[in-house]
């Protein structure tokens, strides 16, 4: 029988920006509440407030998350999928976001400490689940254990076709980053941990670049003693060289030439290795907006507008974050509660915050202003799951048919005309039904009219309810309005698409669409709250 474990996983959720109350634990998931936020961004001129500022929405969506099983550890079938909790798979390499502010990542485990099974997300399935690799039919292994824990971050990917000009001119592994995790603790598979680089080592695998990122878990307790290159050396003597002779060497054993390092064989820094994690997450944005070849890899992953629809860098700076102190509770699971704010201090990484944190005296009405901005935020990040299910994937799987080899005669024009027509109305007319539960369980649904609920199925020995909620009403027009807005910024997002509908405007329809997606998720976010959805038709969640 299969074995299914459900392993709580901790996120931070949607930033907010005032001091955030402490959301519940239950238990399936937890959330860590109690940390202020503050929205942060990039910037070279640090003294003009008014210079334009990038940014990208794709980190605010953080799920909160449970893990499950299929299949019996070590079989071909085992696999280690990520669910949200409305129940729908997520990816763990595209979903889980890459940045947490404050010089934090999150670091998905794929191989704990002290085991030897060749773990990986299949970047080829559906949602990315972890599983072992194989070779001709047979699981693979290591022929030693692995000494640290092992894994990636996830929204990043090397770039195959890119040449790296500092490490003699290799191509990426077509994978996402690895991190090599020095903590003292031994981790489980899936697990996802707040991680700090403190370098990176660029190893060279039969002639691609396979960087490997140095990095320690926030929850360590040699965490604080160890910031760059330098103090690992000093706190964890011999680390470096045993992760680099360790991955040089692996391979010897099968017959297989050793693996070589770049960068004059030695560590690089902590700022190299952010360097790598911003250059590589850039690629990963291109490929999901497939501005890039794709190939085989699975891009299948939970569409939100305010999750991959941008195109520049947005940070959730945690500004109380920098002391952490562990607490205990009874599911056996570390949670940890920021410690009261430091006084700011000078920030040399750049970031500019929008917003202090407000002053006692403005408390009351900046706390009913930050709790709407939250909640809408919260909300957005649900917008993908307000499409009728199967609405996206017929468009994606669909478009790729139609836009083969890159041709874009009148004759694929039109099917794409087509395509988006059929799915907009898909969206809109889903929207206009509903269902309700038998007697026996059974699930009947139906198109709602100005008389009632008018089943697709005549005759049925139940009774159709008759209550007021059934009826049409102006809300069911907003939400099928919405549902057409979403479902068209996350179509206009891909470059296939605009490339063929507006050729030779690429530069024109990149810029549109930065603040279009913004637009709609804004305008959606509102629409949502004001007109909450309570009906559960065909393909469509209850909000």
């Amino acid at each position: 029988m299969a074995a299914t474990r459900a392993i709580a996983i901790a996120s931070n959720s949607t930033c907010s920006l005032i001091a955030k109350k402490p959301l519940t634990l239950n238990q399936k998931h937890f959330v860590v509440g109690g940390h202020h936020h503050a929205l942060c961004f990039k910037t070279l001129k640090l003294s003009h407030s008014t210079s334009r500022r990038f940014y990208t929405c794709r980190a605010i969506y953080n799920p909160d998350l449970i893990v499950k099983e299929e299949g019996q550890p070590e079989t071909l079938d085992y696999r280690v999928f990520f669910v949200d909790k409305s129940g729908k798979k997520v990816s763990p390499w595209h979903d889980i976001p890459l940045q947490l502010g404050d010089g934090a990542f999150n670091f998905i485990v794929e191989i704990p400490k002290e085991s030897s099974a060749k773990m990986e997300v299949a970047t080829d399935e559906a949602f990315t689940p972890i599983k072992q690799d194989t070779k001709k039919g047979k699981l693979r292994y290591y022929p030693y254990n692995i000494n640290w824990n092992y894994g990636l971050l996830p929204q990043t990917w090397e770039d195959p076709s890119f040449a790296n000009s500092e490490v003699e001119g290799a191509f990426g592994d077509n994978d996402p980053v690895d991190v090599v995790e020095i903590g003292d603790s031994r981790r489980k598979i899936g697990e996802v941990l707040r991680v700090k680089p403190l370098a990176a080592l660029a190893m060279i695998d039969e002639g691609e670049l396979d960087w490997k990122i140095v990095a320690i878990s926030l929850d360590d307790p040699r965490a604080s003693l160890v910031n760059d290159v330098n103090d690992v050396e000093k706190h964890f003597p011999g680390t470096l060289t045993a992760i680099r002779d360790w991955f040089r060497d692996y391979k010897i054993p099968d017959g297989k030439p050793a693996n070589r390092f770049g960068l004059g064989n030695q560590a690089a820094n902590k700022d190299y290795a952010l360097k790598v994690i911003t250059e590589t997450n850039e690629s990963w944005s291109k490929l999901v907006k497939r501005s890039i070849p794709a190939g085989e890899l699975s891009l299948v992953l939970k569409f939100t507008i305010f999750y991959i629809l941008c195109s520049h860098s947005l940070l959730l700076f945690h500004s109380g974050n920098k002391n952490m102190e562990p607490t205990e509770q009874k599911l056996g699971i570390k949670v940890y509660n920021a410690t009261p704010p430091p006084p700011p201090l000078p920030n040399p990484s750049g970031l500019v915050p929008l917003t202090i944190i407000p002053d006692p005296g403005r408390k009351n009405k900046r706390a009913i202003m930050a709790k709407g901005v939250q909640k809408t935020i919260s909300k957005t990040s649900l917008l993908g799951n307000f499409l009728p299910t199967g609405t996206l994937l017929t468009f994606e799987m669909v478009l790729p048919s139609i836009y083969k080899n890159g041709q874009c005669t009148q004759v694929h024009t039109l099917m794409i005309h087509t395509l988006l027509i059929l799915c907009s109305l898909s969206c809109f007319f889903f929207h206009f039904t509903d269902s309700f539960h038998g007697p026996d369980g059974t699930v009947y649904y139906g198109f709602i009219t100005h008389k009632g609920l008018s089943v697709f199925k005549p005759g049925i020995p139940v009774e159709v309810p008759k209550d007021d909620k059934y009826r049409v009403s102006f809300t069911d027009f907003v939400h099928a309005f919405m549902s057409v807005l979403v479902f068209v910024a996350i179509a206009f997002s891909d470059h296939r698409l605009t490339n063929c509908l507006f050729p030779g405007h690429k530069d024109d329809m990149d810029q549109a669409m930065e603040s279009f997606p913004l637009m709609v998720g804004v305008v959606c976010s509102g629409l949502f709250l004001v007109f909450p959805n309570s009906r559960r038709g065909i393909g469509c969640m209850s909000a």
